[in-house]
């Protein structure tokens, strides 16, 4: 009953965490597609034919061993010896609630209000996913703590019940859960 109860909460944890993980992917390709519709419509604006547009934020997700990260990258180029152009990656500090948001303003250009935007939406994200985590570690912990004689306590009820429903033949006459008599 206790592995149950403890399989059934932690499982419904771990759906609510893929849940999060899913949302969080969700919104690094939202902001990546929002990203490309500016771009095409600054691109077009008749001030800015011909000129270069480019906005080096960038919203990443990382899941691994347990833990979700939504980070803000700058991806710059560099030139490379062979005359083309090497990509690099650059973080973005953090605070502890989130990013700055007029930090991550004056690094974008064309998308400075989507960057605000998804900055608070990723914010909301992050907050949901460490409450999450408190209460995963918080159930761990009350599980573990149970005195030694309540889980053995609970799992003798269970197996006593169970023998109850099973029929045995006369053969075990000599046990009394299995003869009848007392």
């Amino acid at each position: 009953l206790l592995e149950a109860y403890e399989h059934g909460v932690l499982e419904v944890l771990e759906l609510e965490e893929a849940r999060i993980v899913g949302h969080a992917n969700e919104l690094k390709f939202a902001f990546m597609q929002a990203k490309m519709d500016l771009y095409q419509s600054a691109k077009a604006a008749t001030d800015n034919q011909g000129k270069g547009i480019y906005s080096p934020l960038a919203l990443v997700t990382r899941y691994h061993k347990g833990s979700l990260s939504i980070l803000w990258q700058e991806i710059h180029f560099k030139p490379n010896r062979a005359g083309g152009k090497t990509k690099y990656y650059r973080q973005i500090r953090k605070i502890a609630e989130g990013y700055q948001i007029p930090k991550l303003r004056s690094r974008a250009t064309y998308d400075g209000e989507l960057v605000e935007d998804f900055e608070l939406r990723a914010r909301e994200l992050r907050k949901y996913w460490s409450q999450l985590m408190e209460l995963k570690k918080a159930v761990r912990v009350a599980l573990s703590k149970l005195p030694p004689g309540v889980a053995a306590a609970l799992a003798e009820k269970n197996a006593r019940s169970v023998n109850r429903l099973i029929p045995r033949s006369q053969e075990n006459s000599g046990h009394p859960e299995t003869s009848g008599t007392v």
